[in-house]
């Protein structure tokens, strides 16, 4: 259970106790505004046998919003909402919702964060979902339902305010399905605005006279806190190649913008110092690192960039 406020002093602060409020069908009524009960809720997750998925929105007790039984919020122009009807956003299977059937992430554990959004046109709040934690604006994120910044919901007004209320966790299948599961490790129950440290598959293009090959162990994770990507990767085992000048190397959320830091590719005997370019030949997906010809047969790199 989590509340809908984000500064207690704010709120016990505001006068009267009683609270006159409008809700999208233009019908004024009275209610306890102090009422704390009114300011918890918590998300819920479901996925039925098609492998659709449903985040839906709950009052202090579990159920829809009401009239008798309303939930509120404070929103980042320090207002207050209103919530008294059901609140929920279905994203049905065989779609590629925000891009997470790609290579990198397809049949992963994604962290999602749910989103409030009040459409001051009419008086409404929705519910929304992205995989970006860090949302102000609804003219903040990108359009359409298969990108990766995108924030979903049922229609959009640029100007509107949204505000991160809750993360959970699930993950998409791979082409052609897209269909739905739940983790055991479902949700956050209050605002949160980072994932945990979260598993990807890089897709590593080598240039080289003999590009290294095999098994390796690979270990890449990636963490999005707030506007930034927290990026690990480490891949060994490789039988190594020879004249290895670059790897190429997919990213799970691409960046902002480019910029360059200093990496390793190992060699066999010994540590060949190289440097990592991101956003390389204008790619926003991938980053590449360089070297002088050798032989390569593990490739590691660690740093942060924004989205």
């Amino acid at each position: 259970m989590a509340w809908l406020f984000r500064d207690i002093q704010q709120l016990l602060s505001i006068a009267p106790w009683k609270w006159i409020l409008r809700n999208s069908a233009d019908t004024w009524y009275t209610t306890d505004y102090l009422l704390p009960d009114y300011f918890k809720y918590k998300i819920t997750t479901s996925v039925d046998w098609s492998g659709n998925l449903t985040v839906a929105l709950k009052n202090y007790a579990w159920n829809d919003a009401s009239v008798s039984a309303p939930i509120k919020y404070q929103d980042w122009n320090w207002t207050i909402r209103i919530i008294t009807w059901a609140l929920s956003l279905t994203l049905p299977a065989a779609t590629n919702w925000m891009n997470l059937w790609g290579a990198e992430l397809a049949t992963k554990e994604t962290d999602l964060f749910t989103y409030l959004w009040y459409r001051v046109s009419t008086w409404e709040t929705k519910l929304c979902i992205s995989r970006y934690p860090d949302w102000k604006l609804a003219s903040d994120f990108s359009a359409g339902s298969t990108t990766e910044k995108t924030l979903l919901s049922t229609w959009i007004d640029s100007t509107d305010t949204v505000i991160n209320i809750w993360r959970v966790s699930l993950i998409l299948s791979a082409w052609a399905w897209y269909t739905w599961s739940l983790w055991t490790w479902t949700t956050l129950n209050y605002p949160v605005y980072e994932t945990r440290k979260l598993n990807y598959v890089s897709q590593i293009t080598w240039t080289a006279w003999a590009a290294p090959s095999g098994s390796p162990v690979v270990i890449n994770t990636y963490q999005i806190i707030w506007s930034k990507v927290k990026l690990d990767m480490i891949n060994y085992g490789y039988t190594a190649g020879t004249t290895v000048t670059k790897a190429s190397c997919s990213l799970p959320f691409s960046c902002l913008w480019y910029g360059t830091w200093h990496s390793t590719l190992n060699q066999w005997n010994g540590i060949n110092y190289c440097y990592t370019l991101l956003n390389d030949w204008n790619d926003a997906t991938k980053f590449s690192i360089y070297t002088a010809s050798a032989t390569i047969d593990r490739i590691q790199a660690n740093f942060d960039y924004f989205i």
